[in-house]
């Protein structure tokens, strides 16, 4: 399915939630399972390192739109079952603030990524790299597998390693499709636009330092 209402949430679509345990912010991927308009959004209860989230908690929830990030802050109301699995009960957003994905400099900087997808971590697709940011980066890619339907799996988590030489390669990144258009250099294939969820500080400055080389020549 194709979102692009930037105000509307929809059934089934990826989201990003980060919540605060103890001294550390913890990160897990999820999906709004249900709605309801006098309660709030259903998503799976997730399994976080023998943590568990206690009602009243606040989540940092992330959903994406092509070119653009958009975030909110929610708060655990309740948890039970659901169809026949454990649920959170989540409040709707009050305030949605916008986030700008190209706000890194980018430099066209050869090599290759290899990536699965979130939901299929079985079946490992290669693309080449477009332009690249600290922030994320811009792929070609057979139009093949989760890219050859119809519906473009924006904001589907992909699983990706990074490699520009024998010398710098980056591995163990997590992204999000943000946009997939035609390429316009080669009918076969697609450009698939992602940004970066999960990078430490020190890949995140790896990165700033290539494109920085690279966008100097």
């Amino acid at each position: 399915m194709l979102y692009t209402n930037p105000k509307m949430l929809y059934y089934g679509e990826p989201i990003i939630c980060q919540v605060k345990l103890k001294k550390q912010v913890l990160e897990f991927n999820a999906h709004i399972e249900d709605m309801n308009p006098q309660n709030g959004i259903f998503i799976q209860d997730p399994k976080i390192e023998n943590n568990r989230l206690e009602i009243g908690q606040t989540l940092h929830v992330t959903y994406f739109r092509p070119r653009s990030a958009y975030q909110f802050d929610s708060r655990i109301l309740a948890r039970g079952r659901r169809k026949g699995e454990e649920m959170l009960l989540i409040s709707f957003p009050g305030k949605i603030v916008k986030s700008q994905l190209r706000d890194r400099l980018r430099a066209e900087i050869p090599g290759v990524v290899h990536f699965q997808s979130a939901n299929d971590r079985n079946t490992r697709y290669q693309g080449y790299i477009k332009d690249l940011s600290a922030s994320g980066l811009a792929i070609s890619t057979p139009k093949k597998g989760m890219f050859a339907a119809s519906a473009v799996p924006i904001g589907e988590s992909i699983y990706l390693d990074i490699t520009l030489s024998k010398s710098q390669v980056i591995v163990g990144l997590i992204a999000s499709i943000v946009r997939v258009t035609p390429d316009t250099s080669n009918s076969r294939n697609v450009v698939v636009q992602m940004y970066f969820t999960k990078i430490t500080d020190h890949q995140r400055d790896k990165l700033e330092m290539i494109v920085r080389k690279g966008a100097n020549g």
